[in-house]
């Protein structure tokens, strides 16, 4: 199932709805003093207006098809868009801007992770896989953050840790080949 199909529209709705909940149950108070025939209309009105707002948030953040394409493909990568969107403060430009940032300084971690291992250099290596494993976070790429986060448990053994080395560069270049469409796609769409 699509968790993304209005980013940061669930967040969104948990602020309208504690908004008018707030909305209804203040004229609910103001209502019990003018008597039961008020309460009822100003809970009406208080709904009606929760509706009129929801209504119009919804045109307002409604999705193009290109738009959740663009979304689908960082899925399709391994990010989770929704967890990267809310790291960024909600804010879909700084959420393309870290996007861009990764993908220009971090697409050969796990080559350098190699090159620290080869010249015995575990502490070097350690460091990379740390910074790595915190920008996949950041940007949404949970599974592969955790997956690179487990690599240090590995080595001591030569064989599994390049394995499990190898694992997380492919996974790598698939998410950054999803995020360069994703920014392409972006960029083209902005006029």
């Amino acid at each position: 199932t699509r968790q993304v199909a209005n980013a940061g529209t669930d967040l969104a709705y948990k602020g309208i709805s504690t908004a008018a909940n707030a909305a209804v149950n203040a004229a609910d108070t103001a209502a019990g003093a003018a008597g039961a025939a008020a309460k009822g209309a100003a809970g009406a009105a208080a709904g009606a207006a929760k509706q009129a707002l929801l209504a119009s948030f919804e045109a307002a953040t409604a999705m193009t098809f290109e738009d959740e394409k663009k979304i689908q493909r960082l899925e399709d990568a391994g990010i989770d868009s929704l967890q990267g969107l809310y790291n960024a403060g909600d804010d879909e430009s700084a959420y393309q801007f870290k996007l861009a940032a990764f993908y220009q300084q971090h697409p050969a971690d796990f080559e350098q992770v190699f090159v620290k291992l080869d010249a015995g250099d575990k502490p070097g290596a350690l460091a990379l896989l740390e910074g790595a494993s915190s920008a996949l976070q950041d940007i949404g790429a949970v599974e592969l953050s955790e997956r690179v986060r487990h690599v240090p448990d590995q080595l001591d053994d030569p064989e599994g840790v390049d394995d499990a080395i190898m694992s997380c560069q492919v996974r790598h270049i698939a998410l950054l080949e999803g995020i360069a469409v994703y920014l392409a796609e972006s960029s083209g769409n902005e006029e």
